[in-house]
């Protein structure tokens, strides 16, 4: 559980990062607003009041646009940010199948630790990225696999979930990197 409560401290961390910079922003914005409306109207004193309030819609169209962008920009930063943290930790969930892999000989063989395993990594997909990515680690449609002669029925198949895993976490990394 104390990994669990990290990652939760770190997301906590990421999102004050993320309102404290969303607020920079704002404020940033609306001075721009605020000294680009000064310089127009400082301009505009000698034309037609129907004109300044073109000119002033204008200047208040400009700010938000500017605001809109940085906004946007922000949270393209922000949704990268995520992506490479979820890949970090598929990557880690990786590692372990590779470790359990390597264990496949042990005698008795390691299924609490590979169920286990299952589990985590389940509930993390479930949790952080969406059910369809849980769904998807546990079906294996469109993998072939080969049984290995030397290992007993209980071998192989602890060895085929491991591998169509390992397999699926490894498409689930590509498409977050893209």
């Amino acid at each position: 559980m104390t990994g669990a409560t990290e990652k939760n401290s770190i997301y906590e961390i990421t999102y004050e990062a993320m309102m404290e910079q969303i607020e920079i922003i704002i404020t940033w914005a609306h001075s721009i607003k605020k000294e680009l409306m000064e310089a127009i109207l400082t301009w505009a004193q000698s034309i037609t009041t129907e004109q300044i309030k073109t000119v002033q819609t204008w200047a208040l169209n400009i700010a938000q646009i500017l605001g809109g962008f940085a906004a946007g920009y922000l949270l393209e930063k922000w949704r990268n940010n995520q992506k490479h943290k979820h890949g970090e930790r598929l990557a880690d969930f990786l590692t372990e199948a590779q470790q359990l892999q390597k264990r496949i000989n042990e005698v008795p063989l390691p299924i609490k630790e590979h169920n286990d395993w299952v589990d985590s990594v389940n509930e993390y997909l479930h949790k952080n990225l969406s059910k369809t990515y849980e769904v998807r680690f546990n079906d294996f449609s469109g993998m072939t696999f080969y049984a290995v002669g030397s290992l007993s029925e209980n071998q192989n198949k602890m060895s085929r979930s491991l591998d169509g895993r390992s397999r699926r976490l490894n498409e689930f990394m590509s498409e977050l990197s893209g």
